[in-house]
């Protein structure tokens, strides 16, 4: 698939480049999802009335998470204490 890119942000990939990179940013990670550990994760689906979402999104601000990390927190908050 062609991308189409101006010389602006060529000459700005360019300059980029030949800065140099920082290593740390450019690690990629291991299976499964970003601050899980090792552990995979599967990603689900899941459908929600407009009011849910309304509920999801005030959440996830509230709690400076994105829905993933938000519906996670419900999950866990919810189960029975052992």
């Amino acid at each position: 698939m062609p991308v189409c890119l101006t010389d602006d942000q060529l000459a700005t990939y360019v300059a980029e480049a030949e800065d140099g990179y920082d290593v740390n940013r450019l690690i990629t990670r291991g299976r499964g999802y970003h601050g899980q550990g090792i552990r995979p994760t599967h990603g689900v689906t899941v459908h929600l009335t407009a009011a849910e979402l309304v509920a999801l999104d005030q959440l996830a601000d509230r709690l400076n998470m994105n829905h993933s990390e938000a519906i996670r927190y419900a999950i866990t908050r919810s189960q029975p204490e052992a």
